[in-house]
């Protein structure tokens, strides 16, 4: 889980912007100023089943500040000498407060970086936003982290004001995710339609989840959404169910120089011994008209996956999102009591929040959590995404702090 924070998606959304001058009169003078810097750890606003990342903070393993000239321009201002205690602090108190000495009265730009995982090129600030942050380092499989993104990026940048000579300036800057994360709590299977005359009701009598995979995600993302490459890989399996596979997903991006990558933290395939088994068999569900759910065999928990912004963009109704494609093993009302449960899929494209509104893309520093996914018997197709049949679902939308949303089935 690592909190790779949006680095600068927009001057307004980026928080890294500093310049100060010293307190004391005539402290640095002619050389520069000092600046005062308030850093905040924003609110969460996986793979393995975990908890929620919402109301939750990321754990800060280290620190970088840069400073920018008004063009963007890097002014290579030395690091601070120690920030142990700052990092300290902010995974403690999640705050802290940093003096730079030494920052030119040039500098109108700062930029935090945490727990770096990937190269920012800080040379100058478009370079900086137009750096790549991998979807392969924003998760940990560590079993004692609360969430399994809580290592990852972060991020966040300020304006620094003006200041004269000999005076300190205060910049507060808050660092949040790079990657935003999608959660899954339980599932349900609910009575389908009734039947109209002359034909035979047929329900879901039980099923198991047998694997949670996560189709059409980008492997790399710019710092800056609106810098991302126009080719960057996506991660795209279509029908074909020989590729919803842990083995599949341990090799199914190739990159330009032929180097095999694993994604296998982006499925949870209980066939393959992967992951945290759902409840055997699932439960009796007490909700009006539900007939059986599975959920993560800890209360509270959920099966959490690391997600980069797509492109916002919208096609036939369907927008740039990362998809989940459910296998299930499931059984009729009308089967006999030893019959083989049969394989079936349920593929969700599309998200809509509790409000209605539909989810156009995911944003970082953000979870989206579908507390419960309902689906009948008319949403199961032998194949994933079997003749366009798909699902929209609900989910909570929040900062690190979960958001809710529903899987929308069409």
């Amino acid at each position: 889980m690592k909190l790779n924070q949006y680095f600068l998606m927009t001057a307004a959304a980026m928080t890294l912007f500093a310049c100060s001058n010293d307190e004391n009169e005539g402290l640095n003078k002619g050389k520069g100023n000092m600046t005062m810097i308030t850093l905040s750890l924003g609110e969460a606003k996986g793979r393995a089943v975990s908890e929620t990342a919402g109301e939750k903070y990321n754990h800060v393993k280290d620190l970088r500040l840069e400073f920018f000239t008004a063009d963007g321009r890097n002014l290579n201002v030395p690091q601070p000498a120690d920030l142990t205690d700052a990092i300290s602090e902010l995974s403690t108190a999640h705050q802290t407060k940093i003096a730079v000495e030494n920052v030119p009265l040039t500098a109108r730009k700062i930029a935090v970086i945490a727990n770096e995982k990937d190269i920012i090129n800080t040379g100058s600030l478009d370079n900086a936003l137009k750096s790549t942050v991998k979807l392969e380092n924003m998760y940990d499989d560590d079993a004692t982290l609360a969430f399994n993104q809580q290592n990852s990026v972060l991020t966040g940048q300020a304006d620094v004001p003006s200041g004269s000579d000999g005076t300190t300036v205060n910049v507060n800057i808050e660092i949040k995710p790079v990657s935003s994360r999608l959660e899954i709590g339980k599932f349900t299977a609910k009575k389908g339609q009734t039947p109209g005359e002359g034909q035979t009701a047929i329900n879901i009598k039980n099923f198991d989840v047998k694997g949670i995979f996560i189709n059409q995600f980008y492997t790399v993302g710019a710092l800056d959404p609106t810098k991302n490459a126009a080719d960057r890989l996506k991660v795209a399996h279509g029908s074909t169910v020989n590729n919803y596979s842990a083995a599949h997903y341990a090799q199914c991006a190739i990159t330009e120089g032929g180097e095999e990558h694993d994604f296998s933290f982006m499925c949870d395939d209980y066939e393959n011994g992967y992951g945290e088994p759902a409840v055997a068999g699932g439960k009796p569900s007490t909700a009006e008209n539900a007939i059986w759910e599975v959920a993560p065999t800890t209360a509270n928990r959920y099966w959490g996956y690391p997600v980069l912004a797509g492109d916002e963009k919208e096609t036939n109704g369907i927008y740039d999102v990362a998809n989940i494609v459910i296998k299930l093993a499931v059984s009729y009302d009308t089967d006999a009591d030893d019959a083989t449960p049969r394989t079936k899929y349920i593929t969700v494209v599309g998200y809509k929040k509790t409000d209605g509104s539909k989810v156009t893309k995911f944003t970082r520093s953000e979870v989206y959590r579908i507390e419960n996914f309902e689906f009948d018997i008319n949403d199961l197709t032998d194949v994933p995404y079997e003749g366009n049949k798909t699902v929209n679902a609900i989910v909570k939308v929040s900062p690190w702090t979960a958001q809710g949303v529903t899987p929308d089935i069409q």
